[in-house]
């Protein structure tokens, strides 16, 4: 009966510093957690893989209302887990560890009801995705790794810091 639309498209990434043993380099990988599934192609099968996230991130949200003075990202703990292992276990050797895992959560605002995004914007927000799509991204290193709540531009997303564990 009543309902509360989304005023943004959503998504998650989740980045992965990983540590070479007796090289002390370090890199970092993103990858995108959501939406599973392209934005650019009809959707005509549910993730429950994105049902869990965002049930997930509104329990943070929840969380942090209800005690807003204590760090809180429990919640997101299973997903960091998850996508760790899968990560982990695709693409690492056994010389490589985790070091650290961060989750952010992006937003783009949607145009005012009867607007429409510019073919070029969604072009350039689809070619992003599909960056990600591709397989995890290797991007250089921060010189100090963000605190939570840090923010970060690309292309219209602004991403959000709501997870980050030190293994």
């Amino acid at each position: 009966m009543f309902s509360n639309p989304v005023t943004a498209d959503q998504y998650v990434r989740v980045a992965y510093y990983v540590t070479s043993q007796g090289a002390g380099r370090v890199r970092v990988f993103r990858e995108l957690a959501l939406p599973g599934q392209p934005e650019d192609r009809a959707r005509l099968v549910h993730m429950f893989r994105d049902k869990a996230i965002l049930n997930s991130l509104e329990a943070l949200v929840v969380d942090r209302l209800e005690h807003p003075d204590a760090e809180r990202f429990a919640d997101l703990e299973p997903i960091a887990a998850s996508f760790g292992n899968r990560f982990r276990a695709a693409y690492l050797t056994p010389y490589e560890a985790i070091t650290r895992t961060e989750i952010w959560f992006g937003r783009a605002q949607t145009p005012p009801t009867g607007e429409r995004l510019t073919n070029s914007h969604l072009q350039e927000r689809w070619a992003l995705l599909q960056r990600y799509r591709d397989g995890p991204v290797d991007v250089p290193p921060p010189i100090t790794p963000p605190q939570l709540g840090a923010l970060q531009g690309e292309s219209d997303i602004v991403w959000r810091l709501e997870y980050a564990q030190n293994q």
